[in-house]
């Protein structure tokens, strides 16, 4: 339609930065000898990463910060972040380091995203206690995240339960 035009060079300087919010992974059901199992399945792993960054430096994107959601604690339905544990699927702790490593020297920033105000799960032995973590509401019981779903007319839960502000500290 027109709507979204092309910068001009005058528009862009080199200091003009490409956000990329970029996927881990996500919890799908497989089949394994017949029986259905729920697996992290990786959309974006980190080695991925560095091939988008290799490939739009070629291209001549300029300098970029890549954005990771889902990348620790059980992906895109992760658990509250009393711990930080990087998913197996998208590399571990080591193809984190050297996702690292790798945007040390080629000038690119990286920013874990971690949700602080939900948990989809709750791990044993995680530090997590409903009693000193969870948001209450009026009547003592134990909010979760709702959207509204306007083909039946009510809310629906969505996601897990609300952490309260007092608790923020127990995060790493």
């Amino acid at each position: 339609k027109g709507d979204i035009t092309k910068f001009k060079p005058n528009q862009v300087s080199k200091d003009t930065k490409l956000f990329l919010e970029v996927f881990g992974s996500i919890k799908v059901e497989k089949k394994i000898a017949t029986f259905p199992v729920t697996v992290n399945e990786a959309l974006t792993t980190f080695e991925d990463i560095k091939t988008i960054q290799k490939e739009l430096t070629d291209l001549g994107v300029g300098p970029m910060n890549f954005i990771l959601t889902g990348f620790a604690n059980g992906g895109l339905e992760a658990e509250y972040p009393t711990y930080l544990k990087w998913q197996k699927v998208l590399g571990g702790v080591d193809g984190y380091v050297e996702l690292m490593k790798y945007a040390e020297e080629n000038g690119v920033e990286i920013a874990p995203n971690v949700n602080f105000a939900y948990s989809n799960g709750v791990k044993n032995f995680s530090g997590f206690k409903y009693k000193k973590t969870a948001a209450k509401a009026l009547d003592g019981r134990y909010t979760t995240k709702r959207e509204y779903d306007a083909s039946i007319q009510m809310f629906q839960r969505k996601g897990g339960v609300v952490i309260s502000t007092d608790s923020y500290d127990l995060a790493y």
